[in-house]
């Protein structure tokens, strides 16, 4: 075919672009392609699929960046003895299933996260399947406030053993960064999503931290245990909260946001 052929089927001018994006990653490709091959044949082999799909090349190019990211936060916490962890295969597919298909980096690092904390010595623990069904149902902008409110939020252990964090004042200003819009309709109904699926707003009064105040251009957040542990598997460790921030108690007149006696859930060591 003529180069004058060749250009007129390229109507939406994405050749070039196809073109860079092709050997941008094909080092990444060839990287993410042996470390899923090590964790999880049956994720490589669906990866390699998609990577010769060149309908599917720009998810296949996400897909090569967590995994990616994900053997780099391995090797930082287990050095060379990364090479002997097993990925679970469920979980391991439905990171590269479900994170394929977004190019924010915040959030590629969160399903990066969740691949390499699924990663042990024989690949057999699923628990974190629980984290990739609600990372999946998060926006790109929900995502950001989570990590943002994990961050910020004081967090502390109550006398039960049980990690909590105190309640965020974001004004809207901040918010719209976060959110990366200036639609407060828009960012008030992503807050609604998130109180109900409980990952904010978790206080002992009903919608405490769970929103923007009425009347206000101020929300207040607080992030709940569920989105806690969200947040530290998607930064590749397999710890629980307390251990991964060494939460301390707070003075007995500081535990504000501790459930009180009926809504707290049984003492597990007395159930």
């Amino acid at each position: 075919m003529n180069d004058k052929s060749d250009k007129s089927l390229d109507i939406l001018g994405v050749k070039p672009i196809a073109s860079s994006i092709e050997k941008s990653v094909d080092g990444t490709f060839a990287g993410a392609s042996a470390f899923l091959s090590r964790i999880c044949l049956p994720a490589a082999e669906e990866f390699g699929l998609m990577a010769k799909d060149t309908v599917a090349g720009w998810r296949a190019a996400n897909a090569a960046r967590i995994a990616a990211r994900a053997e780099e936060r391995l090797r930082q916490q287990h050095g060379d003895s990364a090479d002997e962890l097993t990925g679970n295969t469920r979980v391991v597919c439905a990171a590269i299933q479900n994170g394929s298909w977004i190019d924010d980096p915040v959030v590629q690092d969160f399903w990066a996260g969740l691949l390499a904390a699924s990663c042990d010595s024989d690949g057999r623990n699923d628990s974190n399947i629980v984290f990739v069904s609600v990372l999946s149902q998060l926006s790109t902008g929900q995502v950001r406030l989570l990590k943002y409110a994990a961050e910020n939020a004081e967090k502390y252990r109550d006398s039960k053993g049980w990690p909590h964090a105190k309640e965020l004042s974001i004004e809207m200003a901040d918010l719209k960064e976060l959110f990366q819009t200036g639609d407060v309709h828009l960012i008030d109904v992503s807050l609604d999503h998130l109180r109900t699926m409980e990952l904010i707003g978790t206080g002992v009064v009903a919608g405490d931290g769970g929103g923007i105040i009425s009347g206000t251009n101020t929300a207040k957040i607080l992030p709940s245990p569920l989105a806690l542990n969200l947040y530290v598997r998607g930064e590749g460790c397999a710890r629980d909260v307390i251990q991964y921030w060494d939460l301390q108690p707070l003075p007995e007149e500081q535990n504000t946001n501790e459930p009180n006696a009926e809504n707290k859930i049984a003492d597990p060591e007395n159930a």
